[in-house]
């Protein structure tokens, strides 16, 4: 495994599927229970090459203070000089998407999974993009 350590936190209570009624119930107990746990974490010490532009990041998910192995598969989409930047300046940047998968249920989420009301795996998209400085 090589590379830079990777980090990712995500604000629990930032979950939005615009309908209020239903982002609190997200929010509440029954899913994140962002009020006791207020951030999901990703954490790897780096990553593997899996080809040319692609890679394994084998890592940790936090969530509702349980933690379970992780792998994203990640694609390194482009790093060049962007065309756009702040007071004309253009930065270097880097592009990367990562899918990965879970349960829910591996973290004590089981509202609705034994009826088939709500899904058990939770896909998790990452795109994320690197500036040079």
């Amino acid at each position: 495994m090589g590379g830079l350590p990777v980090r990712i936190e995500v604000d629990t209570a930032s979950v939005f599927s615009n309908l209020r009624s239903r982002d609190d119930h997200l929010r509440g107990p029954d899913f994140l229970n962002s009020t006791q746990f207020s951030r999901m974490v990703f954490t790897s010490k780096g990553a593997q090459r899996t080809g040319d532009r692609t890679f394994d990041i084998n890592g940790e998910l936090e969530l509702l203070g349980k933690k379970q192995p992780l792998t994203l598969k990640a694609i390194w989409n482009k790093s060049a000089v962007s065309p756009v930047g702040p007071f004309g300046r253009k930065p270097y940047v880097m592009g990367v998407s990562a899918r990965g998968s879970f349960k829910r249920s591996a973290f004590g989420m089981n509202y609705a999974v034994a009826n088939g009301w709500v899904g058990d795996e939770i896909p998790l998209i990452i795109e994320f993009e690197a500036i040079r400085k």
